[in-house]
């Protein structure tokens, strides 16, 4: 019997499903919002899982493209991924493989038996379509479809979406902080946000990734500014051109420098974001009157 569960993230169905165990419908944390209850799926991403020990891919003879000496390793043969998780760093609850073509329209994830449990009768299996794996698998979904994910908080003001990227400390969080709970306006994400452009416009939408703030919403909004932010003792909103925006825009990128045939599509995507969203930089103090200062700005 096929079990299965839906996570839903940037307008893509994650169908997580198995053939001989239970997946765990025990969805909690920051990836509630985004698991879905409701037939039918569309933009459907079907994600198999299995527990054959045997047929977890061996990749001690695959060329290995990349290795992050952190927590993964990416694997390449001919027209095949393989991604290797190093559960030792990630989490001891997770320790699986994933597989994909080229194409990337399908996956398979192999687990170990860590993650399986057995309850009377019933075999039973941790869902494992969870972070980094979500994370790295959509970072090659989305270079097929026009997006990208980026190291950004996401904000919906008064119908209008607008990202600010930042590395750690230049003040996401707490940019979501001032935001969070105001009138008008709806933060998606403080730490990750996922752009797309979906017919003749750019969305954004909210990750299940958060920041220190811990807001992950499964919401989106039409994209209009990007606001590149800095800490700073008043507030201050500088327009930048899109060569600059891109260079500001390379370092908060999920881009897999690693591999040539995909690292072009997310730097075309970048490359024509910036050419068509204004962006800014935007230097704030933290408090309240940038929610003030903000609004103000993109109501002129």
């Amino acid at each position: 019997m096929r079990s299965g569960t839906c996570i839903e993230i940037a307008d893509i169905n994650f169908v997580v499903t198995c053939m001989d165990a239970v997946l765990s419908q025990d969805i909690t944390g920051p990836y509630k919002p985004f698991y879905v209850k409701e037939y039918p799926y569309t933009g459907v991403f079907n994600i198999n899982v299995s527990t054959d020990l045997q047929q977890i891919p061996q990749t001690e003879k695959i060329k290995k493209i990349f290795d992050s000496e952190q927590s993964w390793s990416m694997f390449m043969d001919k027209d095949q991924y393989y991604l290797s998780l190093d559960p030792s760093v990630i989490s001891e609850k997770l320790n699986c493989h994933a597989h994909f073509d080229k194409n990337i329209t399908a996956a398979t994830l192999y687990c170990r038996n860590i993650q399986i449990q057995k309850n009377n009768s019933r075999t039973e299996i941790n869902n494992p379509f969870c972070y980094p794996l979500d994370q790295l698998l959509l970072m090659y979904i989305l270079s097929n479809k026009a997006g990208a994910i980026f190291h950004a908080a996401g904000l919906n003001l008064n119908g209008k979406g607008y990202i600010f990227p930042g590395r750690s400390g230049a003040g996401k969080s707490t940019l979501s902080r001032q935001f969070s709970g105001t009138k008008n306006s709806v933060m998606l994400s403080d730490d990750r946000v996922i752009a797309r452009k979906i017919g003749d416009s750019f969305k954004i939408f909210g990750t299940p990734w958060p920041g220190d703030e811990k807001i992950a919403e499964n919401k989106s909004a039409q994209l209009k500014g990007i606001f590149f932010i800095s800490h700073s003792t008043e507030n201050i909103v500088k327009d930048i051109k899109p060569v600059e925006a891109l260079k500001k825009l390379m370092p908060v990128t999920s881009i897999p420098w690693f591999d040539r045939d995909v690292m072009p599509k997310i730097l075309n995507f970048c490359e024509e974001l910036v050419s068509n969203i204004p962006a800014y930089q935007l230097y704030f103090k933290p408090d309240t009157e940038v929610v003030k200062f903000l609004e103000e700005f993109v109501d002129k």
